[in-house]
């Protein structure tokens, strides 16, 4: 969300900071933490989420899944090989330690490239119905290019949400009371979609490990873990491969 100039500028900000602050404490209750974040970056993350908030109605109906397809297979298909050869040591947000992880430079440059791929796809104009993502895969981007990797984080696991959303609704499981996917079913959503195409090394109702540690690491990002969310660069990073990866595995089911 845009902010203004002068008095109401500050005034907005202020309103942010507070509800972002409230929210966690809210959601930390009884729990010893210390945050050190920084003004702007707690902003771009509340922004993150409320823009999650803001988007939640699917859009799958309305999508040419054959022609983005098409569009992006090129390095789609890379993907998968790459988190496979290109990442190592990474381990679950209670075992993860950032000297032990190695992201080639590969695979940074492979996140990288794809993500500008996919967003001058989208402002080619082409696919329209995917605007919704838009401004978060720049925000995301830029905020990576800042090395403001908490916020960088934020976006990219609200966009692969939503992609798994729009997974969920296309093989008919159900929400919560809340209206939302359950995690589990999430999970195997993009594991049927990501059987579907065809891959190695998985099984319906299965993901690839470094799948699974990953998601692990969202849910204790999102869910405001004590102990174990990790917003360093190499998450960003794999926050970015790991989003295409879903998109890979959305646009080959539905198209």
């Amino acid at each position: 969300m845009p902010l203004d100039d002068g008095d109401n500028s500050e005034k907005t900000s202020s309103s942010i900071v507070d509800k972002a602050e409230s929210a966690a404490t809210q959601a930390l209750t009884e729990v010893d933490l210390e945050v050190n974040l920084s003004e702007d970056t707690l902003i771009s993350m509340y922004e993150a989420a409320e823009a999650v908030e803001d988007s939640r109605k699917t859009i799958r109906d309305s999508i040419d899944w054959r022609s983005l397809y098409n569009a992006v297979e090129s390095y789609l298909e890379e993907v998968a090989e790459v988190i496979v050869n290109d990442i190592d040591g990474l381990e679950s947000p209670e075992d993860y330690d950032p000297s032990e992880i190695t992201v080639t430079p590969i695979a940074e440059q492979f996140a990288k490239n794809s993500t500008d791929s996919l967003i001058d796809e989208l402002e080619s104009g082409g696919y329209s119905d995917l605007n919704v993502y838009l401004d978060r895969l720049k925000a995301g981007r830029q905020h990576t290019r800042d090395a403001d990797y908490g916020a960088a984080t934020f976006y990219f696991i609200s966009v692969q949400d939503g992609l798994m959303s729009m997974l969920c609704d296309y093989f008919g499981f159900s929400t919560n009371s809340d209206g939302y996917y359950e995690r589990s079913d999430k999970v195997k959503a993009f594991a049927k979609a990501y059987d579907n195409a065809g891959y190695d090394g998985i099984e319906t109702g299965d993901i690839i490990p470094p799948y699974q540690d990953f998601y692990d690491h969202r849910n204790a990002i999102v869910h405001g873990s004590p102990t174990s969310a990790h917003l360093d660069r190499d998450i960003a990073l794999l926050s970015m491969l790991f989003l295409m990866l879903t998109l890979d595995a959305a646009v080959s089911e539905m198209a």
